[in-house]
């Protein structure tokens, strides 16, 4: 789930929106809102806490020449193209200054957006080690290892865990119910390889929501809508913001959601347009304020109660040298792209990992987008000509495991009294997908892990 807008569920309960302050004086409550918005080079300077300190002079390029100190006035933020090196020395100035000098852990996946961070810090100078979450046998864990072993890389692979029946769901519902339904019930999993990071005494660094750099969020909204945005038409720009995928609610609560989705669209959307600002900048600073805050906050808290960590990509410091690059620049992630050609050129031999398909580095976002879906039809071409349709041609997935190994308890809380009148789910959908997934269809696993993870949410344990 992803919310627009900082309502909450709760009556009379409103989030405290980023950079907004609240003041309690008198018995009464004040709140000043100061949203993010990128900063123009009349109101910023050019001071050492915005670039690469220590290490800044140890990043040589594959032409040799280092990365400079404090960036010249010629390369301010008013300029026509910001340069690459600049933004380099901004990412790796915000995990310097965050380690304070401890060892990172980087979350190294098959994507993009760790590998850009990886080509960074192999020239840094700063000690790190790689790790990655999940089964052996998917992408991003085997893209991750053969990067490991090729670079020699201290690396770590944590595979799930799974506790007791009655501990797991127990622990999956509370976790449920701390992050908000923002993330599925199986999320779960991924708490013990957190504290063990945190006991090693790591700064846990991941390339989340690098799709800002990349220009990738609203894609389609862009490409397939464009006239939407320039119109201000909140309900065609709320279509394509939603997901295909089968509701868990029952359809009047279904419509009541979407209704209230539309004025929050509408009202933000206005907000940032109104800013003056170019489409594409628009369209990424509305992704930022509302996917960051809404998806990304609740599971960020949870894990700063554990480890210190951090997404260098967002950093306002970081985000501030991307917006200022013309979108040219940015599209078809060309910026990380071009950083990992220049830093790390022997990271290009590598695949990317898209879903559960490895696709060629070379390949862009629309060959990748169909290369993926061709080989994932025929992986299920493969599976009915075999007879094993259970898993759509799938290999084993985490939550797939994750619910067959709490199935008696999810079976009885989907039956129960409590579930049946509650009156905001689909009763007959939630009874048809656990039926066929307990007769052994596994492809319902995933809209099973959301249903319990709002379900999690709603008893607010």
């Amino acid at each position: 789930m992803n919310q627009i807008g900082y309502e909450t569920p709760f009556e009379g309960v409103k989030k405290l929106a980023p950079g907004s302050i609240m003041t309690v004086e008198n018995g009464g409550v004040t709140i000043k809102e100061n949203p993010w918005r990128p900063s123009s080079a009349a109101d910023r300077d050019a001071s050492p806490k915005t670039n690469a300190s220590p290490i800044k002079e140890a990043l040589p390029t594959k032409d040799s020449s280092p990365i400079k100190g404090a960036s010249p006035k010629k390369d301010s933020l008013a300029g026509k193209d910001i340069s690459g090196e600049r933004w380099a020395a901004t990412v790796l100035g915000v995990i310097d200054r965050t380690r304070d000098g401890r060892a990172v852990s980087l979350g190294l996946s098959g994507g993009l957006d760790s590998r850009v961070v990886l080509a960074l810090l192999t020239k840094s100078g700063i000690p790190f080690r790689a790790h990655v979450y999940g089964l052996p046998d998917v992408p991003d864990v085997r893209i991750s290892t053969s990067i490991s072993r090729k670079l020699g890389l201290e690396h770590r692979h944590y595979e799930p865990h799974l506790p007791p029946v009655e501990e797991l769901a127990e622990s999956a519902c509370r976790h449920a119910s701390v992050t908000m339904a923002t993330r599925p019930a199986s999320d779960v999993l991924n708490l013990p390889m957190f504290r063990e990071a945190g006991a090693a005494g790591s700064v846990l660094v991941d390339g989340g929501f690098g799709e800002i750099g990349r220009r990738q969020y609203l894609k389609r909204l862009w490409y397939l809508a464009r006239w939407a945005l320039y119109r201000n038409d909140s309900r065609t720009i709320t279509r394509h913001l939603m997901d295909s995928k089968p509701m868990i609610f029952a359809p009047e609560i279904a419509s009541k959601m979407k209704e209230g989705l539309e004025e929050n669209v509408e009202r933000e959307w206005m907000r940032v347009r109104n800013m003056g600002l170019d489409m594409p900048t628009t369209l990424d600073l509305f992704a930022l304020r509302h996917r960051v805050p809404n998806f990304g906050a609740p599971i960020q808290a949870v894990m700063d109660q554990i480890l210190p960590n951090i997404m260098p990509l967002i950093h306002p410091d970081v985000l501030d040298v991307s917006f200022a690059m013309p979108a040219r620049q940015k599209s078809g992630s060309r910026l990380f792209r071009n950083t990992i050609e220049r830093y790390a050129p022997e990271l290009q031999d590598f695949p990317l990992a898209k879903g559960e398909s490895e696709v060629p580095y070379q390949h862009g976002f629309w060959r990748s987008q169909i290369g993926g879906r061709l080989r994932r039809s025929l992986r299920m071409q493969r599976s009915e000509q075999s007879g094993n349709t259970g898993n759509n041609g799938q290999p084993a997935s985490i939550p797939v495991l994750f619910l067959k190994h709490i199935e008696p308890w999810l079976m009885d809380l989907a039956g129960s009294r409590e579930v049946r009148e509650c009156g905001i789910y689909d009763m007959a959908e939630l009874k048809r997908r656990i039926d066929a997934f307990s007769a052994g269809d596994v492809s319902h696993a995933a809209w099973l892990d959301w249903w319990l993870a709002f379900e999690g949410f709603r008893l607010g344990k």
